[in-house]
């Protein structure tokens, strides 16, 4: 099988199997699991109760792109809901008179700055 490089190698796909999908509740693909900069706080734990956030599955490019900014920023230690986080960025672009639309397949051509 293939395997993924960064630092350290990380995991080989064939590895990928039902053991890994249930140690982390896995039950859509794509699945992405953010977990916390520090592992040492969470050794020992599921993937699935380690993680701070997931994106279970196909996320329009909207929602994709903010929860990859919600995972970075640590807005999950702000505000638990992903949702209600978003919702603060929505009324944020909607003051700053950015167009955008959740269903469209597009991010905003406008978006400010800090978020590109």
């Amino acid at each position: 099988g293939s395997v993924i490089f960064g630092e350290k190698k990380i995991f080989a796909y064939r590895m990928l199997g039902s053991a890994m999908v249930m140690d982390n509740s896995i039950l859509f693909t794509p699945t992405l699991q953010f977990f916390p900069e520090n592992l040492e706080k969470v050794a020992g734990q599921k993937g699935s109760d380690a993680e701070v956030v997931r994106i279970p599955g196909y996320f329009k490019p909207f929602h994709f792109f903010f929860l990859f900014h919600y995972a970075f920023d640590k807005g999950y230690e702000k505000q638990p809901s992903f949702q209600r986080w978003l919702s603060s960025i929505g009324r944020e672009l909607d003051e700053l008179g950015v167009e955008y639309e959740l269903d469209v397949d597009a991010l905003p051509r406008d978006l400010p700055e800090k978020y590109l």
